[in-house]
């Protein structure tokens, strides 16, 4: 954040410091000081109440070595801005990346609440689908027992036909037999009738 002036609250304008060391703009420091309740010679800093002197002595009278060392109270600051403005475009590409990873977070929370309903339509068709499965496979294995006891029903109904086939074949069998003894006996029966 640059240097800011405590009196107006804006960025130093032409900078101007104090004995006490801090620092004001040019105008709002002239503006504090030529308040007409400040008569005197000497004025209080914004900050700290500490006094200092308006005027500077005459040097006619003061040795001219001794000129160098005497100055303004309020002396003029220059602020070498080059680090803070690069701290600032620092802070604006910081900013702008900061920017930019946040929609980047917010089109990836968009894009992943989108994939979890997708997800929740799956698994409620998955569920949907598991349960018609579930019910046809329960259909199946009843239809499998019930054409396995008909399959064995048909057998046990088979096996007694021809059960009932070889009774019938012996009972042909035994008929032909006695047709035969019959045949006989008739032949035989004659034969004595017409002796």
């Amino acid at each position: 954040m640059p240097l800011q002036c405590s009196i107006c609250l804006c960025t130093l304008k032409e900078p101007m410091c104090l004995p006490c060391g801090h620092i004001y703009c040019k105008n709002c420091l002239s503006d504090h000081v030529n308040v007409h309740t400040n008569p005197g010679m000497t004025s209080t800093c914004p900050d700290c109440r500490a006094t200092f002197n308006l005027g500077i002595p005459d040097l006619t009278y003061l040795p001219t070595k001794y000129h160098k060392y005497i100055m303004s109270a309020a002396r003029r600051v220059y602020i070498d801005n080059a680090e803070q403005s690069a701290l600032e475009k620092r802070l604006e590409d910081a900013e702008r990346r900061l920017e930019s990873k946040k929609m980047g977070e917010e089109a990836l929370l968009t894009r992943c609440e989108g994939l979890q309903k997708a997800l929740f339509v799956h698994r409620t068709g998955e569920a949907k689908v598991q349960k018609i499965l579930l019910k046809a496979q329960e259909k199946l294995h009843s239809d499998e027992v019930k054409h396995r006891e008909t399959v064995a029903q048909l057998v046990a109904q088979i096996d007694r036909m021809e059960i009932d086939n070889i009774k019938l074949a012996m009972s042909c069998d035994e008929l032909t037999a006695k047709a035969e003894d019959l045949e006989i006996r008739v032949q035989e029966l004659q034969e004595s009738a017409a002796d």
